[in-house]
């Protein structure tokens, strides 16, 4: 991972220890990206975290869905229409030690138990929540979409956080739900939510290779339109 030959090192050290989100772009190579993946799509049969129904959900999440009982290849998310996420150990597709630098990390350990890597088929969405510790999310393969909205913006008023917690358990895509950089996207959801009008929010695309500070309590909504592949890491 070349944090430092892209002189991101400073900007992601001071980052960590105030806890703001940041993007980095390209910390890996394609090449290293597509290695990763044939190693992840080569792995062993798993079990998968699916939506409920049959079609009618795109969310997986480990409040709302169940595992499978049956085992699957991570390879099957990779098919067109398949349906779900894989959450697989870290080891053997990579050493954690060597995937982000000790001293980016503000004094604390990677959490080599929460962290894993995730394999999510086309079109699902992880809906709005936050984490209890500090994470990098590494995007290795795919087009994935995230929205953040920092702590200090989204608790300063109980009310509005509670409107952005509806968004929890609403279905469908990013475009169905936030309006465009300039309020005036496919999304409605401004109209129903007034909190994302009133609530500042960072949101983006990640491109293979690239790296998101997402820090502890900022609620983070995340979208996969192809099948992908990401790393979580998680710390302090």
């Amino acid at each position: 991972v070349v944090w430092a030959s892209h002189g991101a090192e400073d900007a992601v050290r001071e980052a960590v220890t105030h806890g703001r989100g940041i993007l980095v772009r390209r910390v890996v190579d394609a090449a290293s990206c597509e290695v990763v993946k044939a190693s992840v799509k080569a792995e062993k049969p798993t079990t998968m975290l699916v939506p409920e129904g049959e079609g009618e959900s795109n969310i997986v999440s480990y409040s709302k869905n169940l595992w499978t009982d049956e085992l699957y290849p991570p390879s099957e998310l990779f098919r067109e229409g398949a349906m779900g996420q894989a959450r697989l150990d870290l080891a053997p597709c990579f050493d954690p030690g060597a995937l982000v630098p000790e001293n980016l990390l503000g004094g604390y350990k990677l959490n080599d138990e929460a962290s894993c890597i995730f394999v999510t088929g086309s079109e699902m969405r992880t809906p709005l929540h936050s984490d209890e510790r500090h994470g990098f999310l590494l995007h290795l393969a795919g087009e994935k979409n995230f929205v953040l909205f920092d702590n200090e913006h989204s608790d300063a008023d109980p009310n509005l956080l509670r409107q952005l917690l509806t968004i929890r358990d609403k279905n469908g895509l990013h475009s169905d739900i936030y309006p465009g950089e300039d309020g005036d996207g496919d999304g409605d959801g401004d109209a129903r939510i007034p909190a994302l009008r009133k609530v500042p929010r960072f949101q983006g695309k990640l491109e293979p290779g690239d790296a998101l500070f997402i820090p502890q309590r900022w609620l983070h909504d995340i979208e996969s339109l192809t099948p992908t592949i990401s790393v979580s890491l998680r710390f302090g």
